[in-house]
């Protein structure tokens, strides 16, 4: 087990997620990640395909990179260094200067569709293009917030810009080139809309104080709570406002994590990827014993680090 401690209220210290690289086709070590940030600790963070997609929420200064994912569990970091704890939903409304679809909900960005999933917006961050694997609606939408492009199955992302992605015959497909929109996101909870860093994981392992195994709530596998994960990343918040850091390398399952988080003094706390990405780099060294054999790239990675 290694455990980092961290006063993030302390000016010379900073908290933050970072990334593989600026759009999600990049994969990277954590101990990479921390050499190329010079981070004073580094662990591994959200979940994530194969191709660098991270899965669930992720926002850095200020911007959301991407998305919520079944409503799963994130950590959240204000300007003023509070930390939060919440599953966190990401919604925006489109205004538009089409009369046949005025306004319209987006329900997220950035992330995979799933089966029912209705708009989804992509930004560079994705890549460089939108594919669909069916006849659907997408929407080009340049930076000055004007629909450039319209097409039923692939578009190119304009720099600056988002495409919007629904079924057939959505309200999406009234948009027509030249029209113009402008889009604002909203949090729930409401009071999200000021954090400033977030990371996602899963599933939450304590709440306010009390062991919360959240499996259900956050669609993770009811079998987790038991089966043995011989390695497991977390996070959590102290009362007197310590933010800890954790790798676990022995044969814990969910429970034992979560009462393990809540003895270190953690009134909040969320596991994170785990198994082969498992990883915690120490002043550009690896302390985990997977540092052995070769590290599993990762999406994405909570750094500590001197502004």
């Amino acid at each position: 087990i290694n455990v980092a401690e961290v006063d993030i209220r302390r000016n010379n210290l900073a908290v933050r997620p970072y990334l593989a690289g600026y759009s999600f086709d990049r994969l990277k070590t954590v101990e990479d990640h921390a050499s190329e940030s010079k981070a004073l600790v580094a662990v591994n963070a959200n979940y994530f395909k194969k191709d660098g997609t991270p899965l669930g929420a992720i926002k850095m200064d200020g911007e959301w990179i991407s998305g919520s994912l079944f409503n799963r569990v994130a950590m959240g970091i204000t300007r003023d260094k509070e930390v939060k704890f919440a599953p966190v939903n990401l919604h925006g409304i489109l205004k538009t200067s089409n009369p046949n679809a005025r306004s319209l909900w987006v329900n997220n960005m950035n992330q995979p569709r799933i089966h029912g999933a209705k708009m989804i917006l992509y930004t560079r961050r994705w890549g460089d293009s939108v594919n669909l694997a069916y006849d659907g609606t997408l929407i080009g939408v340049n930076a000055k917030g004007e629909v450039v492009d319209k097409h039923q199955r692939a578009m190119r992302i304009p720099f600056g810009g988002y495409v919007l992605t629904d079924k057939k015959e959505s309200d999406l497909a009234y948009l027509k080139k030249g029209d113009q929109v402008h889009l604002k996101w909203h949090t729930s909870p409401k009071d999200w809309n000021d954090v400033e860093h977030a990371i996602s994981g899963g599933p939450t392992l304590v709440k306010d104080g009390r062991l919360y195994v959240g499996l259900k709530a956050e669609k993770f596998k009811l079998s987790w709570t038991s089966s043995k994960i011989t390695h497991r990343t977390a996070c959590g918040f102290t009362k007197d406002k310590k933010l800890i850091l954790v790798t676990v390398e022995g044969a814990h399952n969910m429970w034992d994590l979560a009462k393990f988080m809540r003895g270190l003094g953690c009134v909040d706390a969320m596991n994170l990827d785990g198994g082969g990405s498992t990883s915690m780099v120490v002043c550009g060294k690896d302390v985990t014993r997977n540092a052995n054999s070769t590290q599993r790239k990762v999406a994405a990675t909570l750094m500590v680090l001197e502004p």
